[in-house]
């Protein structure tokens, strides 16, 4: 069963990267597909505000969380804040897991897995995936799910790297400084 469910879901999300052209497709399709697996409830693609260190929620499927909402730090699971500050999945059980509109027993899964979406020292955002029964998203299952934040951030850096070698704008910042005990404008004041 548990093979069955992620076999299915990493031969969707493949094809759903290799056909998606930008970075808003691929997050509402991947959330659709987690939603349409047998033993998820659904999930959220995400992103940590380096501003206001609030997750905005870029794609919703199969929970009552609408694309472009925007929670707290303490509106978020701590699945989420962990998630962030180790880089590696972290999961929320429904009895266990603080409130919040995003905690398993508030949007009725019994568990929540927060994915990391990073490739390389880039970070995409955060995949969190709800079960709708009681055995999924267990241990075996966190390894899977690690290697899909892994495809939907090759996916993503794929299209965000194909859109800039193919762009026809150029965008030239001129930037001026005017403090002479600048390290850069003494630097430049040095070699002419």
């Amino acid at each position: 069963r548990v093979l069955g469910r992620v076999n299915g879901l990493l031969s969707e999300i493949s094809r759903i990267l290799v056909e998606s052209r930008d970075r808003e497709t691929i997050a509402e399709r991947v959330c659709e597909e987690i939603a349409d697996e047998p033993g998820y409830m659904g999930g959220w693609i995400g992103e940590i505000s380096s501003a206001t260190g609030q997750l905005d929620v870029t794609a919703a499927s199969g929970i009552p969380v609408e694309a472009g909402t925007s929670f707290s730090a303490e509106e978020m699971p701590e699945a989420v804040t962990q998630a962030v500050e180790t880089g590696e999945p972290q999961g929320a059980s429904a009895g266990s897991a603080s409130g919040g509109p995003l905690a398993p027993s508030t949007v009725g899964g019994p568990r929540l897995l927060v994915v990391p979406i990073t490739y390389g020292h880039r970070r995409y955002g955060l995949l969190g995936i709800y079960s709708s029964e009681g055995n999924a998203l267990d241990r075996r299952e966190r390894k899977v799910c690690e290697s899909v934040g892994k495809m939907i951030a090759n996916g993503m850096h794929s299209v965000e790297t194909t859109r800039i070698l193919t762009t026809d704008r150029v965008v030239e910042l001129c930037v001026a400084i005017g403090d002479s005990t600048f390290s850069l404008s003494q630097v430049a004041d040095a070699i002419g």
